[in-house]
């Protein structure tokens, strides 16, 4: 039986958000991590306010974030105040940020794979043509190039 369940870690997530809370210095290490690539969407509008924030140069912490969210009349769509302060529960640490986001960014990916299989295949029960097919796989799913520059043929080869 194929599983069902959506390729996701929300505690990771959340890590990821409660590292920054707790150290600002975390943004170096989430340079390539995009709002988009969190699950939750309550994760995503927390993110990008804190990337806004942070442009700006204002200090991202418990107090700052929570007042941002009030003042926006956003607060209820993140889960309230209680939920940004739950984000630091577990003291998520900075030095493993790095392996937070690797999994953020993974499971992103493979929700995008999912999303592209989808449609690869209701294209193909639509009836497009198998070059057309090939080509959109060749573009939505990017894969591993091996050494010579060519992709593997299957998932075996690796």
């Amino acid at each position: 039986m194929p599983k069902t369940d959506v390729p996701q870690s929300v505690e990771t997530e959340k890590a990821v958000l409660g590292a920054v809370l707790l150290d600002n210095s975390a943004f170096t290490q989430l340079a390539d991590l995009d709002a988009s690539q969190f699950f939750l969407d309550s994760h995503r509008v927390i993110f990008s306010a804190m990337r806004e924030m942070a442009a700006a140069g204002i200090p991202v912490d418990l107090v700052t974030l929570a007042q941002q969210f009030i003042d926006s009349g956003q607060i209820d769509r993140i889960g309230g105040a209680s939920y940004i302060s739950s984000l630091t529960d577990g003291q998520p640490r900075l030095a493993n940020i790095t392996h937070y986001v690797k999994i953020v960014k993974d499971k992103a990916t493979q929700r995008r794979m999912i999303q592209a299989g989808t449609s690869l295949a209701e294209a193909a029960q639509a009836g497009v043509p198998a070059a057309e097919l090939a080509e959109s796989v060749r573009v939505m799913i990017p894969g591993p190039e091996s050494s010579n520059g060519s992709r593997p043929s299957n998932l075996a080869e690796k």
